[in-house]
């Protein structure tokens, strides 16, 4: 009886110390995705995107110093930067945020340009202000302008769901990461933050 009891705590003790190993490996692993989150939205803000996209539809203008937040994060990606490499339990989740951010706002920069667009100087940034005269037919009335515009929202649109999404894997805690993808789904829903993950 006395080995049987012996068996019982030396089997406890090294699942507990297998445990405190994994759980010291896992929360080193979560520890630096949280810097590498804070130095995502460190760079750009939910408010900088929600801006740019009141601005593109309803103002048809857009600080370039947004797009190059934006561009900072599409650069760090390509050049595989240590800042937005994740390896924490939700790396996947957040690594597909961030590459939704990136090619949104590629898809974004395809429609921000001359002639569409014109870049002005103002108040110590580039403001780039939509051309309605870039889209006048041979009679030179301006025609599918309007297509364009909801082209330039759903673009800029696309990357604030993308960033909302970042953020509610990144507000998940520990004890919720085993269930982040049915939980990001729902909380998605529940905030009305696109359709699902």
């Amino acid at each position: 009886m006395w080995a049987e009891i012996k068996e019982a705590f030396f089997t406890i003790g090294s699942l507990a110390g297998v445990a405190a190993l994994a759980r010291s490996v896992f929360e080193d692993k979560l520890s630096r995705d949280h810097k590498r989150i804070q130095h995502v939205k460190d760079l750009i803000s939910e408010q900088d995107l929600l801006n740019l996209e009141y601005t593109v539809w309803y103002n048809r203008w857009a600080q370039e110093s947004i797009f190059k937040k934006l561009s900072e994060i599409e650069y760090e990606l390509e050049k595989k930067h240590d800042n937005l490499r994740f390896n924490g339990p939700t790396a996947r989740y957040l690594a597909t945020a961030v590459r939704d951010i990136a090619q949104h706002y590629r898809e974004l920069r395809e429609y921000v340009q001359v002639p569409e667009w014109e870049p002005q100087e103002r108040d110590s940034d580039t403001m780039w202000f939509f051309n309605k005269q870039a889209f006048r037919n041979e009679q030179g009335i301006p025609e599918d302008y309007a297509g364009h515009l909801k082209e330039v929202a759903d673009a800029a649109h696309a990357i604030t769901l993308a960033y909302q999404r970042f953020q509610i894997v990144s507000d998940l805690h520990l004890l919720e990461v085993p269930f982040a993808k049915w939980l990001l789904a729902k909380r998605i829903r529940e905030h009305g933050s696109g359709d699902g993950a």
